[in-house]
């Protein structure tokens, strides 16, 4: 059995103890004795667990010892581990999870997670037994410990246990069922807990136990009038909704009718929420929204009465002239429109419009979750009628109302109806323009800012009246919300910047004579705000406002200003500052609108990136160390590469001089960015790659032969869906490199080819993801028509065809089917009985008539017979084809 030396041992506890604590010199010093321990001892992670699962030790100290082990298990591959070392692990773990201190069980449940992470759970296959072991215990703590770590367990790694060999859940999910007949509240409360996270999964184990559960929950809705409870309970019944649809109807009405209750007499606004939200799931249902419909005249007044402000915003309500949104915590504090990196040829179909509702208090809450059931309701065509007979007149009642918090709701109700009501409410815009100016102008901030918001949220009609008589609405409406810019009020400011990005996405290119106003009023409101979290939305509207108008922003008298005005942003603030987010967004916007008019700006840019990025990967070392230090902000290495990016996209070949002395650090930290095991991070590596390929081919040349492995590394066997915009730029990055690269690339496309097309066939792929390996695949067969025609053997073409036919940027539609023609010229046999879908991927593309004339002589006289008795092409594509090809 493994032991510890003393000495280390001694030395490790004491740098673990004051690890928190002392000035910078100190911690300096920890951080070289720590360094030295790493250094000089293999073993170095067992005395993190010796420490860990030693009773004797501080509370405070085992959780910075257990919080290290979990650091390093990120980075480590544990299938080489001792047996010993696991068990050593193990066995640690699980006493930890017993102490009574919920500091250590709550540690050693989010590393025991970890280890599962890992794949562990081959080498742990009785966990979930001993565990439950634990529960036989009489001792609550015990108990407790082990339900903790259950729920962590199923929140991180339920697909881990529903698809294990050992088939766990089997026998969890029936302990969990009657867990909730359990006499204690806090026993129920926990088996709800763990349930949720299986039944959005539809766990088979769960489905073999349905009827079951829905009878428990039933008459837990019927007997538990404790406000514990109804949390989780609420969340199950919106799971199971969500998850099972239609197959539970007979279920719902008497959901809807508890629902209602406890939206109506809670007295905890969270459990009114709560419920709230199962309104929500069902208004997005097609097929079940109008089960609501007979519930309407409660429903509607109660979401309405719900949306009034609460007395909890009391202070608020009074204070509304310093109110800055929610608490300026900094993990609130981030770019508004923040997304995902996405190289595709269609919008992200999951992407959310941070700007449906008003961004009150920043947390999502009773009031935002009733105003969006309220929004999505009105996006239900077939409920039309009957939603807004009861709607409009109660709207009309509370505009009307002369209490200030009850006008207000009606103005939100006004807006969250935009969306789905626009062409029935525009019609009395005119009409309501004189009231919504007035009310922008309003006494009271928080109905300054709603108005500002309802505006917005109607910008496209506003925006239409720019071509008539831009003088009676449009222009007075921005000069209003200009002016809210720099109200007294820090929330009527946010959001006067907000309906502005929202009017900038809505007229684009149609507000350039309005830009050095918009410019001007933007940078003056940074200037004098003190809320950083208004100065984050600032550079968010101007990040809008370069995006929407880029081509009228590459101009010197823009430019002269913007740029200056970055340039000493980033000249002032540390990397630690929260704005840093706000500014690198815009400044990669800016980037990429300046090009080669903005040099200077952009080698400034580039330099400022580099060490930012540097300056992050080492935080995150320091970090891996020493786990007391805060955690670093990976956004912060994220937007920096982002903006290196937008360099070598807006600058191309330009770059050159500046990168040339920062190549070899360059390169280090692209390498190890790939190589990153946070997929953020890789997302936007492989970004700045395919950015690189693209525009800047001579500096990612040299390491292509280290980059590409990791590339086809990265392709996953089985698709991701929260990560399928990383999957997707994957093929996206490697397709553009092969067009770089040519015959170059054909040592890796077997590779290549084997796992996109794995990718490829998989049930309910991601659009974007089967359109760039429908793209790779054409770029690749330019290459090398042979290997990618050797595929039609295996029924890919007509995948490949109609995933051709959907994509819409001409660069990369040509060099596809450029492609396509190739491998159906290098073995055309082989695609004759797949001669329909070649003609429908045709129809989309005006090239290579030869290739249809060729195969229609080739056919002869059953060529007709062929195309009308296909599934994919209708009559009127076979005329079309007949027009254009074989006239």
């Amino acid at each position: 059995m493994w032991n510890p030396n003393p000495e280390i041992l001694s030395r490790l506890t004491r740098v673990l103890s004051h690890a928190s604590h002392g000035d910078t010199a100190s911690q300096k010093a920890l951080q070289t004795e720590l360094a030295n321990l790493r250094a000089s001892t293999v073993d170095l992670n067992m005395y993190y667990v010796y420490i860990f699962g030693s009773s004797s030790v501080n509370a405070d100290i085992r959780a910075i010892a257990g919080l290290s082990l979990k650091n390093q298990l990120r980075y480590m591959d544990l299938s080489t581990m001792a047996r010993e070392q696991i068990e050593f692990m193990k066995q640690a773990s699980l006493q930890a999870l017993a102490c009574e201190m919920a500091l250590v069980s709550n540690t050693s449940g989010t590393l025991i997670t970890t280890l599962i992470a890992q794949g562990t759970l081959d080498l742990w296959p009785d966990l979930l037994a001993q565990l439950m072991g634990m529960f036989m215990n009489p001792e609550v703590h015990y108990k407790l410990g082990y339900l903790n770590a259950l729920t962590k367990i199923c929140e991180d790694n339920v697909k881990e246990l529903e698809h294990h060999a050992s088939k766990p859940l089997e026998n969890v999910v029936p302990f969990l069922l009657n867990l909730l007949q359990h006499p204690q509240i806090i026993m129920k409360v926990k088996a709800l807990d763990c349930l949720n996270h299986l039944i959005s999964l539809s766990s088979e184990a769960l489905n073999k136990n349905l009827e079951k559960f829905v009878g428990l929950l039933a008459s837990l809705s019927n007997q538990e009038k404790s406000e514990e409870i109804k949390v989780p309970l609420c969340r199950c019944l919106v799971s199971l909704l969500e998850t099972y649809g239609v197959s539970l109807q007979q279920l719902y009405p008497s959901v809807i009718e508890y629902m209602i209750d406890i939206a109506s007499n809670s007295k905890d606004s969270h459990v009114a929420q709560e419920a709230t939200e199962f309104f929500l799931a069902m208004a997005e249902m097609q097929e079940l929204c109008k089960m609501l419909v007979p519930y309407f005249d409660r429903l509607i007044p109660l979401l309405m009465k719900n949306m009034i402000y609460l007395p909890e915003y009391e202070i608020v309500i009074q204070h509304g002239d310093e109110l800055t949104g929610s608490i300026e915590r900094k993990d609130n504090l981030k770019p508004r429109h923040h997304k995902q990196k996405n190289r595709s040829n269609e919008d992200d179909e999951d992407e959310e419009d941070d700007d449906d509702l008003e961004d009150d208090f920043g947390d999502w809450n009773l009031r935002k979750c009733s105003a969006a059931t309220i929004d999505i309701l009105a996006t239900q065509k077939q409920l039309m009628n009957d939603f807004l007979k009861i709607l409009l007149p109660t709207i009309n009642n509370y505009i009307l109302n002369q209490q200030w918090e009850i006008k207000e709701v009606g103005i939100l109700a006004l807006g969250a109806i935009a969306e789905g009501c626009e062409q029935v409410i525009s019609q009395n815009l005119p009409q309501l323009f004189p009231f919504l100016m007035e009310n922008i102008n309003h006494p009271r901030p928080l109905v300054r800012s709603i108005t500002c918001w309802c505006l917005s949220r109607y910008a496209t009609w506003f925006t239409e009246t720019i071509h008539h008589d831009d003088s009676k609405y449009f222009a007075p409406l921005l000069e209003a919300l200009l002016h809210r810019l720099m109200d007294k009020s820090s929330y009527v400011q946010q959001s006067a910047c907000t309906a502005l990005s929202m009017f900038q996405d809505s007229a684009g290119p149609f507000m350039e004579k309005y830009l050095l106003a918009i410019i001007n009023s933007y940078i003056n409101a940074f200037k004098s705000y003190d809320s950083k979290r208004n100065q984050l939305v600032v550079l968010d509207s101007i990040r809008s406002l370069i995006e929407n108008c880029s081509e009228q922003l590459n101009a010197p008298q823009y430019l002269e200003i913007l740029c200056p005005f970055f340039i000493n942003l980033l000249n002032q603030l540390h990397v630690s500052d929260v704005l840093v987010y706000g500014v690198m967004e815009a400044v990669t916007s800016l980037v990429l609108a300046g090009g080669v008019h903005a040099i200077e700006f952009s080698n400034q840019v580039f330099i400022h990136s580099l060490n930012m990025w540097k300056l992050s990967v080492h935080e995150q070392e320091l970090f891996v160390t020493d786990p007391s230090r805060d955690e670093p902000e990976l956004d912060i290495e994220t937007s920096a590469i982002d903006a290196i990016a937008a360099c070598f996209e807006g600058l191309g070949n330009a770059i050159d001089p500046i990168l040339s002395s920062k190549k070899q650090e360059f390169y280090e930290l692209l390498l190890k960015a790939i190589n990153d095991p946070d997929k953020s991070v890789v997302e936007s590596a492989v970004m700045l790659i395919g950015d690189m390929a693209s525009h800047s081919f001579n500096n990612i040349l040299p390491i292509l032969p280290m980059v590409i492995p990791i590339l086809i590394k990265l392709i996953p066997d089985v698709l991701d869906p929260m990560w399928s915009v990383l999957t997707s730029n994957l093929f996206w990055a490697l397709s553009v490199i092969t067009i770089g690269w040519g015959s170059n690339i054909e040592q890796y496309a077997d590779h290549i080819m084997q796992k996109a097309l794995k990718v490829f066939s998989q049930q309910n792929n991601r659009r974007q993801v089967l359109e760039n390996i429908a793209i790779l695949i054409g770029r690749m067969a330019t290459v090398c028509p042979l290997k990618v025609a050797a595929l039609f053997s295996t029924g890919f073409l007509p995948s490949w065809c109609i995933a051709l036919n959907y994509v819409v940027s001409p660069g990369e539609k040509v060099s596809a089917f450029d492609g396509l023609c190739d491998a159906i010229m290098a073995d055309p046999n082989k695609v004759t009985k797949h001669i329909p879908f070649v003609c429908y991927s045709f129809l989309s593309y005006h090239g290579a008539p030869e290739i249809v004339v060729g195969y229609r002589d080739m056919i002869g006289h059953t060529w007709d017979n062929l195309l009308a008795q296909s599934n994919i092409l209708n009559q009127e594509d076979i005329n079309k084809l007949n027009t254009r090809f074989l006239k």
